[in-house]
């Protein structure tokens, strides 16, 4: 599992929504689903 994979279940673990972390990593709401 890669570093950008990580974080993204890390902030979804703490109550991050998906519109949230799709922003913050610069990465569609579909690829954060």
């Amino acid at each position: 599992m890669n570093t950008k994979l990580k974080n993204i279940l890390l902030c979804h673990a703490s109550g991050m929504g998906i519109k949230c972390i799709s922003s913050a990593f610069d990465i569609s709401r579909n690829t954060v689903r």
